[in-house]
């Protein structure tokens, strides 16, 4: 049975988000289903909206204005694990976290660099999102979409371009689910080494506040907060957006900020460094909605 999905109009997205900023989106829907999904894509083509998937709210800054379109959030059909023993197929709104801790409770190796990575694995096959000198990519073997016309798509690994922070889609659409390879271990081995990549993390970010992640992506050479860093900016602010005092490359929302003081922020941050060193930070968070 088909099953329309609940369209909301002016829903706020501030709380949506790991950095607490954004309006509202004009629609949002929580689409459980391929029907409601399907249904949700046709909507916004009717009416000629663009469509953003929203998952944990991570790497990402919504502008002041919201969002002019549908917002999608993937629901329960789309956070369903099945794993198998050199693998598992993921709904793209699965934690990532949580399908590293699954895995590991089962012995199956090769996604423990991702403890304490915010977003979900359709957000991280998107940013093709890594720590520890790995990514996702490793890992991947094909992933199941829904193109902006309703119609699924499978795709492997050998027709998606992976680079450095990005996947770049021969087809744009929405990621529904994925297959990883993984190898089978030591249960025990892979929780400690999540543990101590999870140690490691707390030391060096600040895990308390509200923030996005890494802010800019590595310029080919150098290390992004190694740069802000020498560039005297730790703790430089505008107005309740902070530069974080631990970790060069995050911005803390200290309380109150809005996503202007943010954006305005970062762009004080690549000037300066580029005027001091020459080098060009380019964003690793994405901009969402109207921005001047």
């Amino acid at each position: 049975m088909s099953v329309k999905p609940v369209i909301e109009k002016n829903v706020p997205l501030a709380g949506l988000t790991t950095w607490k900023v954004g309006g509202p989106a004009k629609y949002f829907t929580i689409a459980s289903t391929y029907s409601a999904l399907k249904s949700a894509v046709d909507f916004a083509a009717k009416k000629n909206l663009p469509i953003f998937v929203l998952g944990k709210g991570s790497n990402i800054l919504v502008s002041d204005r919201g969002f002019p379109g549908l917002v999608i959030h993937l629901g329960a059909e789309f956070q369903k694990i099945k794993f198998t023993h050199n693998g598992v197929v993921s709904g793209a709104g699965v934690r990532l976290y949580t399908l590293a801790r699954e895995a590991a409770r089962r012995g199956l190796s090769g996604l423990e660099w991702s403890v304490g990575i915010p977003g979900t694995l359709g957000g991280a096959v998107k940013t093709n999102a890594g720590a520890q000198s790995k990514n996702i990519s490793i890992t991947f073997k094909k992933l199941t979409i829904m193109d902006f016309g309703g119609k699924l798509e499978v795709l492997n690994k050998k027709q998606i371009v992976f680079d450095y922070r990005k996947c770049i889609l021969p087809i744009q659409g929405i990621i529904l689910e994925a297959e990883l390879a993984l190898f089978e271990d030591n249960s025990e081995k892979i929780q400690k080494r999540m543990s101590e990549y999870f140690d490691e993390r707390k030391i060096k970010q600040p895990l308390g506040y509200a923030t996005a992640g890494s802010v800019f992506k590595n310029p080919e050479g150098y290390v992004a907060g190694k740069l802000i860093e020498e560039c005297g900016l730790k703790g430089l602010k505008v107005n309740k957006a902070q530069v974080s005092t631990k970790h060069a490359n995050f911005i803390i929302n200290t309380g109150g900020a809005r996503a202007d003081d943010i954006l305005k922020l970062m762009n004080k941050i690549k000037l300066e460094v580029y005027e001091k060193t020459g080098v060009l930070l380019e964003p690793e968070v994405e901009l969402v909605g109207d921005f001047d």
